[in-house]
Parts: C-alpha cells; structure tokens; sequence
C-alpha cells in the first residue's frame, strides 16, 4: 500500500490545490488539516476511492463509504468534511 501519512500537509496555508498520483492508494486522517487556502483535490485516478471512519478496523477496510472523486472541487469538500477518516482506493 503506497500512502500518505497522517498531518503529512497540516496547516499549509498556502496550498491550493493538489493532485493524488494514482499510486496512492491510502490517505490517512487530517492529511489536509487546516489547510486553508486548498480549494480542488484532483485524483490522478478518478476510480471510486473508499473512505471509512477512524476505527481499529481501518487497516481491514471494514465499515465506511464510497465517495466518487471525479470533481476536484467537490474533493476538497470531503476532504474538509471527513478529515478524521481515513481513504482508501476501492
């Protein structure tokens, strides 16, 4: 699993707008946190991804949602809404 880690952009005011390389195929929680500026998140690979709560099942896949990730900036909206979760590549 190719990922990115926890906090790995918190506060970076300044980002606008970021593209997920197809390679990853995990996002751990609050990646994005505070990132105030960050108006699109553009998935290189716009296949469903699969977001599920924070849990001690998060590293089975068990439990949460698909979310379509066609619309980078619909992407960010999630990104804002579900910062506690954790993505996953479906």
């Amino acid at each position: 699993m190719t990922g990115i880690g926890s906090y790995a952009s918190e506060g970076c005011t300044s980002l606008a707008s970021i593209t997920i390389p197809s390679r990853v195929t995990s996002i751990v929680k609050s990646d994005f946190l505070d990132c105030t500026s960050l108006a699109s998140v553009t998935f290189a690979d716009t296949t469903t991804c699969y977001i599920t709560i924070i849990s001690i099942y998060w590293q089975d896949k068990i439990g949460g949602m698909q979310t379509e990730v066609t619309d980078p900036n619909a992407n960010e909206n999630y990104f804002d809404i579900y910062r506690n979760h954790y993505w996953y590549k479906k």
